[in-house]
C-alpha cells in the first residue's frame, strides 16, 4: 500500500473511534437524565416519606397586597383639660373651615400673699404674659386678642364631670382687659412671649383684695374666677388667612402685678406679684369649627363610604380613622415575615408651601368587638399596642405603619380582626391636619402588603 492508503484508513479509524465515544456519552447523558427526570416527577407528588414528608414542605416565600377598609370618623370632642399646653387664635381652611381655639384659665396666688396697709400701696399696672411656643397657619395674620373675665369658676380635677373641647363658661365680654390687643407672629420665629397690658381696673382690685382674700387660693378663686382668652375672627385679606397658637401656660405665662409699696422710712420701692399657673391649676382649650359648607371635608364627609376620594385626620376637632383587613383570615396557616400599611396623603392639598403640615405621628389603639377603643385611661393610652404608631414621611408623602404583630396574631388566631383607630398624637392641642386617599381613590389608595410563606400542615 502507499503511503497515502495507509494515512486515509488510520483517519477513518480514528473518526469511527470518535463517533462511538460521542454516541456512548450522548447515550449514557440521557440516561442518567432519565433518571434525574423520573426523581423530579416524584418529588412533585412528594419525596420519600422516610425522608421528607409532604406536611413538612414549605413553599416559597410570597408577597402580596391584601384589600384596607378606611374610615373617617369625625369626633370633634377632645379631652383638653388641663393639658400640658393649650391653644388661642382662628384660621380660614379652603379644605377644611375656619378652625377656632380659645381658653379658660384660672390663676393662683403665691401662699400666704398678703400686700399690706393698703395706704402704703400705689398701683402702676397688671400685665398679662403669654408664652407662644408655636402656630399653625399664616402666624403673621394680625389677630386682635380678646381678654375676658370669667363670671362663674371652673371645676377641680374632682368634679364629675370635667370641661372638654366643646364645653362653654360664662364670661363678662362688656369689658375687653386687653383693649383688642393685635398678635401678629414672624412665620420663622418658634417662640415669642406676648406682654399685654390688661385694664388697671382689674390690677387694683387684686391689689385691694384684702389679706382675707389673697392668702387663701379658694377664697381668691372664688374672688376672681380667671380669664377667657381668644380671638376676633380673621378675614380674606390674604390666602388662607390666621393661625393658631400653641401656649405654654405652666412657664412664665401668668399675670404680673405691678406697684409700689412704702417702707417703714416712708419710701417706696418698686414691686412685681406673679399670679401664677401650675400644672394643677384648672384650665382648658376649647375648639370649634365652623364656615365649613362646600369645603373639600364636608362634601367628602357627606358622601356613603365607597363614594369617597379623600380621607381626613385632624387634631384639636378631632377627626380620627378606622382601619380594618377584611381579608387577612384567608391566608390561613402561614407564617407572616412582615406586614406593612401605606396611607399616602395628597401633598398638593397641604396648603401653600405646605402651611398644613400633616399630623407628625399617628397613634394607633386597637378597637374591641363593638368598636370601641382599646385605651387604659383619658389620655389614650393603647392597652395593647401591638401596631406601631406611623410617623409622617414627608419626603414619600405618607404614613407607614408596622403591621406585622397584628396580622401574625389574626392569622394565628391569637388576635381577633376587629381592626383599630388611627388619631393624631397630642390631639389636644396640635391642630395639624391629613387628607388622605381613600380606598377609591385612583392614585392614592391605601395599601396592605404583606410578605408569607406556607407553614407546614
Amino acid at each position: 500500500m502507499s503511503k497515502d492508503t495507509i494515512a486515509f484508513m488510520l483517519k477513518f479509524q480514528a473518526d469511527k473511534t470518535l463517533d462511538l465515544f460521542k454516541n456512548s456519552w450522548l447515550s449514557a447523558a440521557l440516561a442518567a437524565a432519565a433518571i434525574f427526570y423520573s426523581g423530579c416527577a416524584e418529588s412533585i407528588q412528594g419525596l420519600d416519606p422516610d425522608v421528607l414528608p409532604e406536611s413538612e414542605l414549605i413553599q416559597m416565600v410570597q408577597s402580596d397586597t391584601f384589600s384596607v377598609e378606611l374610615e373617617t370618623i369625625v369626633v370633634d370632642t377632645t379631652s383638653t383639660y388641663r393639658t400640658v399646653r393649650q391653644n388661642i387664635g382662628n384660621y380660614l381652611d379652603p379644605s377644611f373651615g375656619r378652625i377656632s381655639a380659645a381658653t379658660y384659665t384660672e390663676f393662683l396666688p403665691r401662699e400666704d400673699l398678703s400686700f399690706g396697709s393698703p395706704s402704703d400701696l400705689i398701683f402702676d399696672s397688671l400685665v398679662l404674659n403669654l408664652v407662644v411656643e408655636d402656630a399653625y397657619g399664616r402666624a403673621n395674620t394680625p389677630q386682635t386678642l380678646r381678654v375676658y373675665e370669667l363670671t362663674e369658676r371652673l371645676p377641680d380635677s374632682d368634679a364629675e364631670e370635667l370641661p372638654n373641647s366643646t364645653s362653654s363658661f360664662s364670661f363678662d365680654d362688656s369689658r375687653d382687659y386687653g383693649d383688642g390687643f393685635e398678635i401678629s407672629l414672624d412665620n420663622d420665629a418658634p417662640g415669642r412671649i406676648l406682654r399685654v397690658r390688661l385694664d388697671d381696673e382689674l390690677g387694683r382690685r387684686l391689689l385691694f383684695a384684702g389679706d382675707e382674700i389673697l392668702s387663701d387660693p379658694d377664697s381668691f378663686v372664688n374672688f376672681f374666677n380667671g380669664l377667657y382668652l381668644g380671638t376676633d375672627p380673621v378675614t380674606y385679606t390674604t390666602r388662607e388667612p390666621g393661625a393658631i397658637m400653641l401656649l405654654f401656660l405652666e412657664s412664665t405665662s401668668q399675670l404680673e402685678l405691678y406697684y409700689r409699696q412704702r417702707d417703714s422710712n416712708n419710701v417706696f420701692f418698686n414691686r412685681v406679684e406673679p399670679f401664677i399657673i401650675i400644672s394643677s391649676t384648672p384650665r382648658f382649650t376649647q375648639f370649634t369649627r365652623s364656615e365649613d359648607q362646600g369645603s373639600l371635608f364636608q362634601i367628602e364627609s357627606a358622601l356613603p363610604q365607597e363614594e369617597r376620594t379623600y380621607e381626613f385626620s385632624q387634631g384639636g376637632v378631632l377627626v380620627k380613622n378606622f382601619v380594618k383587613f377584611p381579608t387577612v383570615e384567608s391566608l390561613g396557616k402561614v407564617g407572616v415575615s412582615s406586614a406593612q400599611l401605606t396611607l399616602p396623603v395628597d401633598t398638593l392639598l397641604n396648603g401653600s408651601n405646605g402651611r398644613y403640615a400633616p399630623p407628625a405621628q399617628l397613634i394607633a389603639i386597637l378597637a374591641d368587638d363593638e368598636g370601641v377603643e382599646l385605651i387604659e385611661n383619658d389620655a389614650f393610652i393603647p392597652i395593647d399596642p401591638i401596631v406601631t404608631g406611623a410617623t409622617y414621611d414627608s419626603d414619600e408623602g405618607a404614613y407607614v405603619l408596622d403591621v406585622t404583630d397584628y396580622v401574625q396574631r389574626v392569622t394565628a388566631g391569637q388576635q381577633e380582626n376587629n381592626g383599630f383607630f388611627l388619631r393624631p398624637q397630642n390631639a389636644a392641642f396640635f391642630m395639624n391636619r391629613a387628607i388622605m386617599g381613600a380606598v377609591g381613590n385612583p392614585a392614592l389608595a391605601p395599601k396592605l402588603t404583606i410578605t408569607y410563606s406556607t407553614l407546614p400542615n
